[in-house]
């Protein structure tokens, strides 16, 4: 069973918002008592001890930041800006796709997997919203220190509509769930479809990103 935990993270022009894990401690007590009974006696003797411990939840929670780990995202709800993503989608032509890194670390107790659950733009005008329905996107972890376009197919770009809560975009699969403590890259394409139409010339699309992060069991 998994327990999710959302965040949100903006993209190319916007910032990304994550909401983080709270980890709580409740307290326990256990009573013990037992009963000790006199042999050919009808009196019974009664004696009670308390035993008191402690049960701490893990956290569920991560961070967001540069490719080389600087900007991380602290504040609670942590806040992302991918200013590597709004600079080298600058300029798109429709056929284009661009391409940046990020890094995410899982900064809980548990095993996380990792999906983007949804892609929303704040497009002003018309022209700006053609824009934004003219654009795909494809992430996936990486061990290179650098992105291509060619790291993704087409099968991989997906329209900003197609990412949801029930079809998300997986980024860290279960099967290969990121530890405590531990960090991936992340490489993000951007492209604008071939057939964007003329109205999305000049425009600029700011979009946030709503990241999802699973509880993986050990």
């Amino acid at each position: 069973m998994a327990t999710p935990q959302r965040r949100r993270f903006a993209k190319a022009r916007r910032p990304l918002i994550a909401a983080a894990a709270v980890a709580a401690v409740a307290a326990a007590a256990l009573l013990a008592s037992t009963v000790f009974s006199g042999q050919g006696s009808l009196a019974t003797w009664n004696q009670a001890d308390n035993a008191s411990g402690q049960v701490k939840v893990g956290a569920l929670a991560f961070a967001l930041s540069d490719s080389d780990g600087a900007n991380a995202t602290t504040a609670d709800p942590p806040q992302y800006s991918f200013t590597a993503l709004s600079t080298s989608a600058g300029s798109l032509l429709p056929g284009d796709t661009a391409t940046a890194q990020f890094m995410i670390t899982n900064t809980g107790s548990t095993p996380l997997s990792l999906s983007f659950t949804g892609v929303t733009s704040t497009a002003s005008t018309q022209a700006a919203a053609d824009f934004a329905g003219s654009l795909r996107m494809a992430a996936k972890t990486t061990t290179a220190t650098t992105c291509s376009p060619t790291d993704f197919t087409a099968t991989d770009l997906k329209a900003f509509s197609a990412i949801t809560t029930t079809s998300p975009l997986p980024i860290v699969p279960a099967t290969s769930a990121l530890a405590p403590d531990a960090s991936a890259r992340v490489c993000l394409g951007l492209k604008l479809d071939e057939q964007a139409p003329p109205t999305a010339q000049g425009q600029t699309a700011p979009f946030t990103i709503a990241v999802r992060a699973d509880q993986v069991r050990p």
